[in-house]
């Protein structure tokens, strides 16, 4: 399930790397579109290191800091950990912003 509580899928096929999706009429028009080859495969990749071990959330919105993580990682004793996979460029003080919110919001 995604942030936004509708199911979602992996799409794979002759044309596009394998991706998320939300399933046909699910709803949910706030993603964007667009993200490359690099960054879906990287996601892919998280996904798989994590699921072994983990339960996870696909994209969930937290509201609490208007952000919406990759995934989140259910960790034992309600220690989420918030996956955040990064192919642009990101300004320093962005980065120190992003980490300072996820921080004050434990």
């Amino acid at each position: 399930m995604s942030g936004l509580q509708k199911p979602v899928v992996i799409r794979h096929g002759q044309q596009n790397v394998a991706h998320f999706a939300h399933q046909v009429q699910a709803g949910c028009h706030s993603f964007t579109e667009g993200e490359t080859i690099d960054y879906l495969l990287g996601k892919i990749a998280l996904y798989r290191y994590f699921a072994k071990d983990y339960q996870l959330v696909v994209e969930p919105v937290l509201s609490q800091i208007s952000q919406r993580p990759d995934l989140l990682v259910k960790r034992p004793r309600g220690t989420d950990l918030a996956i955040e996979h990064q192919c642009s460029p990101i300004g320093k003080k962005d980065c120190k912003s992003a980490i300072k919110a996820c921080r004050v919001s434990d």
